[in-house]
């Protein structure tokens, strides 16, 4: 008979009146309920506190509702409750999506299916504020090969560091992973900072169905980016494009040198287990930081092509040297790129701030 782990989910709140019973109704009409459910409340202002007393009040399983003395933000919101909850599975939830009735049995069952597995994550519907669908999935703002994602956990490993690919709202993991996953840092999003550390230690499952209503609406933190394809995300050879580019390089580079401080610094946790753990641990190490040197290669790469692009002169001797050193070829169009960068109008000196790692 498969083992039926004990469930906790850590939902957090803050001026979430007006989707947070809905979401609520949604959690207790689950074909397998959670054991515990904790509310942790960021100072909300509105309702939102007596909607979750009151839910508490009458729902069909333990609920505490917890507010906490000053505000704290997103993030350390998130850890608190997560460190808080008890059981073995942790599923997080937001206060304005809708779960399907079958979100926590398919979850679990993905457990019970790989007791190796350090976490599991699904798909989810985007609808607009009134759960209108959009048209498309959350999978579907990023480029997720599912079928290669199973290949190896060293494929998974690599497809989270390069890609934003798991959704707080969809996420399960088991509890004796928080030591390692806290804290949190700054720069980085709490889900998907849970994913890729975990996944460094054990692996995953995909499940490429949608288990929640995923609302994407003005109010939120965080909303879905638009699908992979859309005119909104067509890239372009800009200037702009190229900036961008190179923001988002920096950021990625700050995020794995964060990560490379954080996975040195828990090599101490010494139990057996985790000396287990060390072994496959040890090579995801390793991955960092040639993801590292080549996110830094690239992000160099961008950084010359915005300062010849701003340079009025001596434009042929720099992108000639840019593209004897290969990095065209490798990061952007080739030849095709260096003749842009050659033709494209000088930008005044003072129009692109530099930004140092």
């Amino acid at each position: 008979m498969a083992h039926n782990p004990d469930i906790s989910v850590a939902l957090c709140t803050w001026n979430g009146e007006r989707h947070l019973a809905a979401q609520l109704q949604s959690i207790a009409a689950q074909s397998h309920r959670p054991d515990y459910l904790l509310i942790s409340d960021d100072c909300s202002t509105d309702l939102t506190l007596q909607i979750a007393r009151a839910f508490r009040d009458s729902a069909p399983f333990p609920v505490e509702v917890r507010q906490n003395p000053q505000n704290l933000g997103s993030r350390l919101n998130f850890q608190q409750a997560i460190e808080q909850s008890p059981g073995e599975l942790i599923f997080l939830a937001d206060q304005d999506d809708i779960w399907y009735p079958d979100k926590i049995e398919r979850i679990v069952k993905a457990f019970q299916d790989h007791p190796q597995a350090g976490f599991v994550f699904s798909n989810g519907d985007v609808v607009n504020d009134n759960l209108e669908p959009l048209g498309y999935r959350l999978w579907d703002s990023f480029t997720f090969d599912e079928q290669h994602f199973h290949t190896s956990r060293n494929a998974q490993f690599y497809t989270l560091l390069h890609n934003t690919i798991v959704t707080g709202a969809t996420l399960a993991f088991r509890k004796k992973y928080v030591p390692w996953i806290t804290p949190f840092p700054e720069n980085w999003i709490h889900d998907e900072w849970i994913a890729t550390v975990i996944s460094a230690l054990a692996p995953a499952v995909a499940i490429n169905e949608p288990l929640i209503q995923y609302r994407s609406h003005s109010s939120q933190q965080l909303g879905a980016p638009e699908p992979v394809g859309s005119e909104k995300r067509a890239r372009t050879s800009t200037t702009e494009d190229l900036l961008d580019r190179e923001k988002r390089l920096l950021r990625k580079a700050h995020h794995l040198q964060t990560l490379n401080s954080h996975l040195s610094a828990k090599q101490h946790l010494g139990n057996e287990e985790a000396k287990q753990l060390l072994v496959h641990f040890t090579q995801s190490l390793g991955l960092v930081e040639q993801v590292l040197e080549v996110t830094l290669a690239e992000h160099e790469h961008f950084r010359n092509r915005i300062d010849i692009r701003q340079s009025s002169s001596s434009r042929f001797s720099a992108v000639f040297k840019e593209w004897r050193s290969g990095r065209y070829h490798r990061f952007s169009s080739g030849t095709l790129s260096g003749l842009r960068d050659l033709c494209s109008r000088p930008l005044p000196d003072n129009s692109i701030p530099k930004e140092e790692l």
